[in-house]
């Protein structure tokens, strides 16, 4: 029988460990069924959009009855499920939902270990409950959601996108520049030249936009940079100002304007 090499056993332990997950996934309960020591979503469980705080932070519906998360985030409540849900009931089964907490960011790399269960995998575990208490949900349904591409716990995706303006736009834009600076409208050169500057700040001027999840179904969402008007106006002047002559003829515009108020105020007008 010929020797595994140390990449064929990698490939297969990872078959392996993937082949569980997807077992473990497909057996997934939800709270209150059989196998899970939680109660079923209902009445007594705080569930998002059906519920205000009250001054004292507690958490009631709008008939004043108080309502309770689904899960006490603790080390108790993680033995417990340890000990009871069946998804952790071998060591193998362990090992496959750590690899499910790594790949939904609630336990680092450098902490997977297959040996034991360490005080890295309860943090990353409370997390998880925390999230799913924030979501109203299972954490059997946050850990589905990591395995079928819902995502986890800070999952961040940054998307950069350039927003040409359209040829039209682009024109007013040079004209308008032009006509502050030189007194007339640009000649089609000058139109070219300057559509093209301001085409290349929109390129390198890309808007970003950063999704981050906080929860199931739950996104911070921020964006930065763009092109802005203020900024092709910017643009417009410093390429005219770059250019030897369109800088000569609008210093000549402005000289001569300043000569003429002058000339005005001498004459009392």
């Amino acid at each position: 029988m010929a020797t595994e090499t140390e990449a064929q056993k990698k490939a297969r332990l990872a078959a392996e460990l993937k082949a569980r997950q997807d077992a473990i996934v497909a057996s997934l309960p939800t709270a209150g069924s059989t196998g899970s020591s939680f109660t079923a979503k209902g009445t007594n469980v705080w569930r998002p959009g059906q519920t205000f705080t009250d001054v004292n932070g507690k958490k009631t519906t709008i008939t004043g009855a108080f309502q309770t998360a689904l899960y006490d985030p603790t080390l108790k409540t993680i033995g417990i499920i340890r000990s009871t849900e069946p998804q952790f009931a071998t060591l193998p089964d362990q090992n496959a939902i750590k690899a499910l907490l790594v790949q939904g960011n609630y336990l680092s790399k450098s902490n997977y270990q297959t040996a034991n269960w360490i005080d890295a995998d309860n943090q990353a575990m409370i997390s998880l409950l925390k999230d799913a208490n924030a979501a109203g949900a299972t954490w059997q349904e946050i850990v589905k959601g990591i395995a079928t591409g819902g995502g986890g716990a800070g999952t961040t995706t940054t998307t950069r996108s350039v927003n040409l303006s359209d040829p039209a736009t682009a024109r007013n834009a040079a004209r308008a520049g032009a006509r502050a600076l030189l007194g007339r409208d640009p000649s089609e050169s000058d139109m070219n030249y300057l559509t093209a500057a301001i085409t290349k700040y929109e390129k390198s001027n890309p808007s970003i936009t950063t999704q981050t999840q906080t929860g199931t179904n739950s996104y911070n969402v921020s964006s930065t940079g763009g092109a802005t008007l203020g900024g092709r106006g910017e643009v417009v002047e410093q390429a005219i100002r770059s250019d030897e002559a369109l800088n000569t003829e609008a210093t000549n515009i402005k000289f001569n304007s300043y000569a003429d108020g002058i000339a005005r105020l001498a004459a009392g007008q």
